[in-house]
């Protein structure tokens, strides 16, 4: 204890239990208790201001600005940190568990053996930190960044890490593999290492280059999590790497290992979620989560020793559920106003004859025997009639529209801007609605339908629908989008 520190403070620092502490206003302390519990910590830390080995437990330390002080072996524990900044600081020989940290900022600080689990850092930056010998494990990353940062290991396993980016860092294949939601066009300047060859760093491109003589895993979450890095818009599209999550036999044999099962259901689970919601992530691979969840709920039912097993699958299938529940319903309205015989517009790219359309649709077809009627001859693109006897017969139509990449902007201009884009779109009149602005194959080969619209107001509409599906390219070249629905009268 400082000599000449007033009892009230004394009091504070022996026994810091459901107080604040503003270190601006406490001199250069010691702390004796072996916990500070329950407290509201903030204003300016120096290395004056000593904690002894004392823990934070379920504290909130907020505006908190420390420099050069040490935080060596105190753990934290249901802690939330928010708005701080740790300036040179050891955080070594600790244990964090079960943390809150948002919009805190780490500079020059060291971690080292430190244990890091089951904590959130969101809108985090790490710089020029020094992570060697740390583990940080079933943990969540949200908008972080870590640059000039050092480690001897993987670092981070059995995580997620959502719109995270490195720069100046080495990061491990294992660290890549590991872990859900890091991608390469994220990682700037980084050093990539093989423990197989001897911690040998080496670039982006070689890494990339290299990855098809160390890709022996049987594991497909790790195949996955691979692709993923390399082409974040796998999750986009139909990919092999997504299709062979949803084996259910693969997570009964992972089930072996209940923990190791548990977290990889609940990260994937977690992580398309966030993507979905994103819209990142198809509607389809979500019913697929869901579907696999149901049924490997049914295959633990029946083993008194995989309860704990049943009670995580159950989790995910009730989570998407709540998701799928309104699209389900909607698709129940549908089906009732036109169970009986009726025919939707579509568009269609193509000529005017029916039977081009057959031919070229006849994956849809055979599958949905649908038949079409009168063709409306328009610019481009055409209307075609599709006649059904049963609603169950469009919906493969349906499904496949409804499944591509869609995006509408509508944006509120100034009078003068307004100018400008009716010249650039050669919108001369104000009754003149609309422009196509693009159709065809972008660059990622995925077919785009972009439309543009001036509205009264001044205000502009911009359309983008984009077709990523590359098992049905040539479909997606004769059909174009969906107009409505009318019943047979």
């Amino acid at each position: 204890m400082k000599k000449g520190l007033t009892k009230e403070w004394k009091n504070l620092v022996e026994y810091p239990n459901g107080v604040t502490l503003n270190f601006t206003e406490i001199p250069g302390v010691m702390f004796n208790a072996k916990n500070v519990s329950n407290c509201s910590i903030t204003g300016n830390m120096s290395r004056k201001h000593r904690l002894n080995h004392t823990n934070l437990i379920s504290s909130r330390i907020e505006n908190l600005n420390a420099k050069s002080v040490s935080f060596y072996n105190v753990d934290l524990k249901d802690c939330h940190i928010n708005r701080s900044t740790f300036q040179n600081c050891n955080l070594n020989h600790a244990s964090h568990n079960n943390n809150l940290l948002s919009n805190s900022h780490f500079s020059k600080c060291t971690f080292n053996q430190t244990a890091i689990t089951l904590s959130d850092f969101r809108d985090c930056t790490f710089q020029e930190c020094d992570f060697t010998n740390v583990i940080i494990s079933d943990c969540r990353f949200f908008n972080c960044s870590f640059a000039k940062c050092t480690t001897s290991n993987k670092m981070i396993e059995s995580s997620i890490l959502l719109d995270c980016s490195f720069s100046y860092s080495r990061l491990e294949y294992e660290t890549i593999t590991g872990n859900f939601g890091i991608e390469a066009s994220r990682c700037d300047n980084c050093t990539f290492v093989f423990r197989q060859r001897g911690d040998k760093k080496i670039n982006l491109t070689e890494f990339t280059s290299e990855l098809s003589k160390f890709q022996n895993t049987s594991n497909r979450i790790e195949e996955f999590r691979l692709a993923y890095f390399l082409k974040p818009s796998i999750i986009s599209e139909p990919s092999d790497e997504v299709e062979s999550l949803f084996v259910v036999n693969d997570w009964i044999g992972l089930s072996k290992n209940p923990n190791r099962f548990r977290l990889h259901i609940e990260r994937l689970h977690e992580f398309l979620l966030y993507q979905f919601d994103q819209d990142k992530v198809r509607l389809r691979t979500l019913a697929q989560l869901f579907e696999v969840s149901a049924k490997l709920s049914d295959a633990f039912a029946s083993k008194p020793e995989f309860i704990d097993l049943q009670r995580t699958s159950d989790g995910v299938f009730l989570s998407l559920e709540r998701i799928l529940e309104k699209y389900l319903d909607a698709a129940e309205d549908l089906l009732l106003d036109y169970e009986e015989a009726g025919y939707c517009r579509i568009l269609v790219e193509g000529p005017l004859e029916k039977e081009y359309y057959y031919e070229k649709l006849r994956p849809l077809l055979d599958i949905a025997p649908v038949t079409f009627g009168k063709i409306v001859k328009h610019n481009s693109p055409n209307e075609l009639y599709l006649h059904w006897e049963k609603i169950k017969d469009a919906w493969p139509y349906i499904l496949f529209i409804f499944t591509t990449k869609f995006k509408v902007e509508l944006n509120k201009l100034d009078v003068q801007t307004r100018k400008i884009r009716s010249k650039e779109n050669n919108i001369l009149r104000d009754n003149q609605m609309f422009k196509i602005e693009n159709t065809g194959l972008n660059k990622s080969e995925a077919l785009s339908f972009r439309l543009k619209t001036l509205l009264p107001g001044h205000h502009e509409l911009s359309l983008v629908v984009q077709f990523s599906l590359p098992r049905y390219k040539q479909l997606m070249k004769t059909l174009k989008g969906w107009i409505n629905f009318e019943p047979k009268s």
